[in-house]
């Protein structure tokens, strides 16, 4: 079988897959279709900052926010800021209820909201995304929950699951948008992870070899799980990616991306694993001079390396911001910018774990 694969592989010259790989193809794909299982899951925001974290809603409501036309609609007023008068680092927000249409189909959000109040780009972001939220509703796809001030989706999500001796679980999450599923970066890690062992181990293939044959069959994948269970799929970072990371690095790498735009920092840090802990006094550590982070990886879950991670990269911005200068004190467990650290960190990851549920199974 092996020889025979390789043979086949050496035929590839193009970008096109001859019938004879096609054909491998397919029984690669119909063997691991016999293992997965794909679960509808109900989903359900308690509160409305909690739709945020899915970010195909939270893109969203940021275009909205990011269009002054579109906010001009929807009756919102956008005012900058001079901070020389002001506590608020960012444009003011305020919902102008002399500008409003009834007839353009919305209703002021949330009465509690004085038309005259002016508040922050996140207390504006939340109240629009309760319009979005109610908009979805009226399209019939969320629903209130009764007694609460949540809401419902309506079309599930789904999970993937692989029951083999490689098991894995991939939350597949629907954009209610476009009516289209997505993976997150992790998801198709875990996916593309699973294919090089079974490639590796069960049919013998080099690192190579297997590389060849991991876009033709993760898109195969998708395209039978579509066809079973009667939902359209994309692909979000696969065809982009210049190399396949392994999974736990590409994993680091998507949450250090997140943690900067979490934390609105610039480029000029850089973040480092350490496997020897001869090399650092401590899990973690950051480097006031030269805005690097370094963090131990070895023998560490995932879960506790990228909340030393976060933890470090919130000093970054302490520092960023002129609150830090390099007194031994500040970082003393109780200080208040470890307890700062702490508490941001803590928050971060659990943002983080919401939007990619699968790293705590990593």
């Amino acid at each position: 079988m092996k020889r025979l694969i390789r043979k086949i592989l050496k035929e590839e010259i193009s970008d096109h897959v001859s019938d004879k790989q096609q054909k491998f193809y397919d029984y690669i794909n119909d063997n691991i279709m016999k293992d997965i299982t794909v679960t509808p899951v109900k989903i359900v925001y308690n509160e409305v900052d909690e739709v945020l974290d899915d970010s195909s809603i939270r893109d969203y409501v940021e275009n909205i926010m990011g269009d002054w036309r579109e906010m001009d609609r929807r009756g919102w007023r956008v005012s900058e800021v001079d901070t020389q008068q002001s506590d608020f680092t960012a444009d003011r927000f305020h919902f102008d209820k002399s500008a409003y249409s009834r007839k353009d189909g919305y209703t002021n959000p949330l009465t509690k909201v004085a038309p005259h109040k002016q508040m922050p780009h996140s207390w504006a972001m939340e109240e629009i995304a309760y319009e979005v939220l109610k908009e979805l509703e009226e399209q019939g796809l969320m629903a209130g929950v009764d007694g609460t001030e949540g809401f419902a989706q309506i079309p599930p999500d789904y999970e993937i699951e692989v029951g083999t001796e490689y098991f894995y679980r991939v939350p597949l999450f629907l954009n209610l948008f476009t009516g289209v599923y997505y993976l997150s970066n992790i998801g198709e890690d875990k996916i593309i992870d699973m294919l090089f062992h079974r490639l590796e181990h069960f049919y013998g293939l080099d690192k190579g070899e297997s590389q060849q044959m991991v876009g033709p069959l993760f898109l195969q994948i998708l395209r039978s799980i579509e066809k079973e269970y009667s939902i359209k799929i994309t692909p979000t970072g696969f065809e982009k990616r210049d190399t396949l990371l392994p999974l736990e690095e590409s994993t680091i790498s998507d949450f250090v991306d997140f943690t900067k735009d979490e934390l609105s920092l610039d480029d000029d840090f850089g973040v480092e694993l350490e496997d020897d802990s001869d090399e650092l006094e401590t899990l973690a550590s950051y480097d006031i001079e030269d805005n690097k982070v370094k963090v131990l990886s070895k023998n560490r879950a995932l879960p506790d390396i990228i909340r030393s991670i976060a933890h470090e990269l919130v000093h970054h911005k302490q520092n960023q911001e002129g609150e830090l200068t390099g007194d031994e004190d500040e970082g003393a467990d109780g200080s208040p910018q470890e307890n700062e650290a702490n508490a941001r960190a803590g928050k971060i990851v659990r943002r983080f774990g919401k939007r990619y549920p699968e790293i705590y199974d990593l």
